[in-house]
């Protein structure tokens, strides 16, 4: 059973500004996990798998790790389903997951060139003179090292049940109420986190593929129904753990409470 973090302090300034100064956090757990950032979380997950967690506490995936080009980014050939599908966990923490994605490489980026309404979420930054970064996925437009946008379908499928257009895009932190399967877990870890199922910010509308860990009704003209903040996603073998999805507003011991229950749920899985 290995334990891995992605998070890279040379990108920390092209993420959201959720979950941007982890560093305090990755000192407490670093006993237990393996630090690894852009170039190498693609190498890691293709050589582990089964009872195996890795955490994003950066919440713009790379693509190193989802590794799926413009006609195959609902496809399963990609490091990402692979791992959770022979048994990897994986914990995404912040932002709606596949909102963003950064992307590095050689590439003879001028950022003015950029069409808009985008240019300003893109982000680029240089790490080295070969070597640029910028976000090639925002929202449902995928952004060519050329930087020309391609429109994503909608409705989305990455990893084959995720879809952003179903996520409530509300302004403000809703009150949540637990699911038995969160009580469940909660009682399993005796006491060791604290309540991080209460409250939510970008819920998500049920799809089959998900077991939902706390919910909220919903009455917004854009947002009517029961949404889901906290579910776990079922992919072959493996678990998609979403927590924390009221980010920008989480805690160090947040964060400390979402890890160690990915944690317990890789243990029984």
């Amino acid at each position: 059973m290995d334990f891995a973090i992605y998070y890279d302090y040379k990108l920390k300034e092209i993420g959201s500004e959720t979950l941007k100064d982890m560093e305090p956090v990755i000192d407490l757990l670093k006993p237990k996990f393996k630090v690894i950032g852009y170039h190498e979380v693609g190498e890691w997950l293709k050589t582990h798998g089964k009872g195996d967690l890795l955490v994003f506490l950066q919440d713009v995936i790379p693509y190193t790790s989802f590794d799926a080009e413009y006609e195959e980014l609902f496809g399963k050939f990609n490091n990402l389903y692979q791992f959770i599908n022979s048994g990897g966990n994986v914990l995404w923490l912040g932002y709606v997951p596949f909102f963003y994605r950064v992307r590095c490489g050689n590439f003879n980026i001028d950022i003015n060139e950029a069409e808009e309404p985008h240019k300003q979420f893109i982000k680029m930054i240089r790490l080295s003179e070969n070597e640029v970064c910028y976000r090639d996925i925002v929202s449902n437009v995928y952004i060519t090292p050329s930087l020309k946008l391609r429109p994503i379908t909608i409705p989305t499928k990455y990893l084959g049940f995720i879809d952003i257009s179903d996520v409530c895009y509300d302004k403000q932190v809703t009150e949540a109420k637990e699911t038995v399967i969160a009580k469940f877990i909660k009682i399993s870890l005796q006491g060791q986190i604290k309540n991080i199922f209460n409250k939510t910010y970008r819920p998500h509308k049920l799809s089959k593929h998900m077991v939902p860990l706390n919910t909220a009704d919903l009455s917004k003209t854009f947002c009517i129904g029961r949404h889901y903040g906290s579910w776990i996603g079922v992919i072959g073998e493996g678990y998609f753990i979403r927590l924390l999805d009221y980010a920008p507003h989480v805690t160090k011991d947040d964060v400390i409470s979402a890890v160690t229950v990915a944690m317990k749920i890789t243990e029984l899985s």
